[in-house]
């Protein structure tokens, strides 16, 4: 269990680090679950820059960011989990 949210698969792996299926444990609502080592300097500048553009951004389309959080070892971010076909099934099919 990360805060208030329980791992509950694997959706992908972007930038080297996995990206979880979570669920928010008193809301019920799944998220994109990022988890990102500190360690990592490429990724933690990544998420960084992702957690600012979400923060900024509404419309369609835009994932709703659901919280962001940098404790000592990690960052943390969970944005709206946006169930979609992704580039290469459409292109393979």
């Amino acid at each position: 269990m990360f805060g208030n949210y329980t791992i509950v698969g694997v959706l992908r792996y972007t930038q080297g680090q996995p990206v979880y299926r979570a669920l928010h444990n008193v809301l019920g609502h799944i998220a994109a679950y990022h988890i990102v080592p500190v360690s990592d300097a490429g990724a933690t500048a990544w998420i960084r820059r992702y957690m600012r553009i979400l923060g900024t951004l509404e419309g369609p389309g835009i994932p709703v960011l659901y919280d962001a959080d940098e404790p000592d070892v990690e960052l943390l971010l969970a944005v709206e989990h946006m169930a979609a076909l992704s580039v290469r099934s459409l292109v393979s099919s």
